[in-house]
């Protein structure tokens, strides 16, 4: 019963954010609800219900879904047009803001390295869908809107390396800046990799299944919609 009462609670804060969107349009609706977060984390009769929720589950449940659905929605020939501007600002300005976080955090308000370290890493990467729920309504600039759009689906790899340095820093006591660029690479190469070949695992056996009148709603609705997207294309 207590996730159920965590689950109406978080419910009821989300319907609320919205209406006070519409009725305050000027503040983008991520920050109502950010502030509802806060509440409900502040309040002593809701935050004992807390939901225990594995970080990788959160991952693969939360993550992992939204950057499918925008990289779905992304052309791959406009990320090739701009692959140096994202490059900038996924690898150099992610890198660059973490810096200025954790050198922040360590003098400012006193917070050891690794854990200022840490904490930029999980609030440096943002995705997608948190940018349009911040812009909108606000008049930006097409490229930058672009530009920033791009730069979340990469991001994340970039957190991700450096939160894990920054837990073996913790750990070890030792900065290994040669461990965490390998680490980089590993998850950025290795990401490229993994997802073409299950792209193309996906599209082939999709494409298959309805060249053999296999057309079952429910599984097909599972399969990621790659063969569908290509027919539409051509």
């Amino acid at each position: 019963m207590a996730t159920f009462y965590a689950l109406a609670y978080v419910c009821l804060t989300i319907i609320i954010a919205n209406f006070l969107t519409q009725a305050f349009p000027k503040m983008p609706q991520a920050l109502w609800q950010i502030i509802g977060g806060i509440l409900l984390a502040s309040l002593p009769v809701i935050n004992k219900f807390v939901i225990m929720l594995d970080p990788e589950w959160f991952m693969m449940l939360v993550i992992a879904p939204l950057l499918f659905y925008e990289g779905q929605r992304t052309q791959a020939k406009l990320i090739s047009k701009h692959f140096r501007s994202i490059i900038e600002l996924a690898g150099v300005l992610a890198v660059l803001t973490v810096v200025v976080l954790m050198t922040f955090g360590h003098f400012a308000i006193g917070w050891a390295l690794p854990f200022a370290l840490a904490l930029a890493a999980i609030v440096t990467p943002t995705d997608a869908t948190a940018l349009e729920s911040v812009t909108n309504g606000l008049d930006m600039p097409k490229n930058i809107k672009r530009s920033l759009s791009l730069e979340s689906l990469f991001n994340d790899a970039t957190g991700l390396v450096i939160l894990e340095l920054a837990i073996l820093w913790m750990n070890t006591g030792k900065f290994s800046f040669v461990h965490g660029f390998g680490q980089f690479l590993i998850v950025a190469i290795g990401g490229v990799v993994a997802g073409g070949v299950a792209g193309f695992i996906y599209i082939y056996l999709r494409q298959h299944l309805l060249k053999g009148e296999f057309d079952d709603t429910v599984a097909h609705v599972l399969i990621p919609d790659y063969s569908s997207r290509q027919t539409k294309t051509r």
